[in-house]
């Protein structure tokens, strides 16, 4: 069962490998063709549309993971797909129309450097974003972990060449790349959902699966949008503080992090395909050794990435990227934390314990945007790297806590 497991990590990191790499050699054609100042906005662009994805998506894929366990497909997939698609279609249309507001109220000033051209494309994948979360838990709690597989390696490809297209030979600029990421999304949407529709074979509107998607994601939710603080918020505020290169610069750095981070999502990927077929405690024994072996790789990796990092970068994304060096080493201290928050979350989802992950998510959240708008203001990237560091170091107390208890809990009721 062990070498089947890993055999179903293999492909999952084969596609997310790829992926990955497609994601890193757009930035890598992004960062030499619009330099750090276009590739600064390009990325607080991409950003506010995701802000906006992580707050609306409600956290209804961890829910679907819960009502899916031990349950067959054709008694919980139609409500649920139902269910989803009247909550995330409202979703959508209030998010467009909420940043809309905020651009006309604050005069564009809220979204700082960024044309409202290349605002306006950005937002059109709004509704895309909000599926693509949503939808990738379904197909995990089906085992389709195939379409999922295939839709990243198409959708990293449609996002590579067509920013190549879009930045290079056509000469379009930011809007250019941002309309490519959107083309890119939209690719990925039409893949997972079509599946998921032929498998469900009707879609009821009329149920009350709504309901009890949104009880669960309310108590979740929360857990989405502390994860959001403390991993992407940081750049908003360095684009609202400091120079689109410096915000260019950090999210460089934490594009690289999430790289190393290749092996640790698809073991996160599986995990919840285990916890889903067996329950918590009857994955744990898998799920432990992945973890621990997990970690050895990434931290591994960390180091390496530490020690080349001041020839690859340059070499990579070109000279003007020097600067990024020191954020890229300091950022690789959160190997550990990321890697643990990425393979225990399925362990706190698959028991139920909404609440609780939420609030603990939200308090480090809320500390990690406390923390950037203290320092980022006077240190700008160094800080944002700094606090990064430090919020993922909670996130090794809190998850190793978890991972002790739930191994006491399994090593109980085995002895038992």
């Amino acid at each position: 069962m062990a070498r089947d497991t890993w055999r179903l990590v293999a492909w999952t990191s084969g596609a997310r490998i790829y992926w990955v790499a497609a994601n890193l050699l757009t930035a890598v054609i992004t960062a030499r063709l619009l330099g750090p100042t276009g590739r600064g906005v390009l990325v607080a662009a991409t950003s506010w549309v995701t802000m906006f994805g992580t707050f609306g998506f409600l956290s209804l894929s961890q829910v679907v993971i819960f009502m899916a366990a031990g349950r067959s497909a054709e008694e919980w997939l139609p409500k649920v797909l139902g269910g989803l698609v009247r909550i995330l279609s409202i979703v959508a249309v209030l998010g467009i129309a909420v940043a809309a507001g905020l651009y006309a109220y604050g005069d564009g000033r809220i979204f700082n450097n960024i044309p409202p051209f290349t605002l306006l494309i950005a937002f059109c994948a709004l509704p895309f974003i909000l599926w693509i979360e949503n939808g990738n838990g379904v197909l995990m709690a089906l085992g389709s972990l195939h379409v999922l597989n295939g839709s990243q390696v198409i959708g990293g490809t449609m996002a590579l060449l067509l920013t190549f297209l879009a930045a290079g030979p056509l000469h379009l600029g930011v809007s250019g790349a941002v309309g490519a990421w959107v083309v890119a999304q939209a690719t990925i949407v039409a893949i997972t959902f079509g599946y998921v529709v032929r498998r469900s074979r009707h879609v009821p509107l009329r149920d009350n699966s709504a309901r009890e998607l949104l009880s669960g994601g309310a108590k979740l939710h929360l857990n989405a949008i502390g994860t959001y603080l403390f991993t992407q918020a940081n750049i908003l505020i360095l684009n609202h503080y400091r120079s689109p290169k410096e915000t260019a610069y950090f999210q460089l750095a934490t594009q690289i992090l999430f790289g190393i981070q290749i092996i640790p999502m698809a073991v996160s990927t599986v995990a919840y395909s285990l916890v889903s077929k067996h329950g918590p405690d009857g994955a744990w024994p898998q799920q432990r050794k992945l973890l621990l072996e997990v970690l050895v790789l990434t931290i591994a990796a960390g180091i390496v990435t530490y020690l080349i990092a001041p020839w690859v970068v340059p070499l990579v994304f070109g000279a003007p990227f020097m600067p990024a060096i020191p954020i890229v080493r300091i950022v690789m201290l959160s190997v550990v934390g990321s890697t643990m928050s990425m393979v225990m979350s399925s362990q706190w989802i698959a028991r139920g314990l909404f609440l609780q992950a939420a609030l603990l998510t939200l308090t480090v959240g809320a500390l990690a945007v406390l923390g950037n708008y203290l320092v980022v203001p006077r240190f700008g990237m160094y800080g944002a790297a700094w606090v990064t560091v430090g919020t993922y170091g909670l996130s090794v107390i809190s998850n190793g806590l978890m991972a002790l208890w739930v191994n006491a809990r399994v090593s109980h009721a085995v002895a038992a």
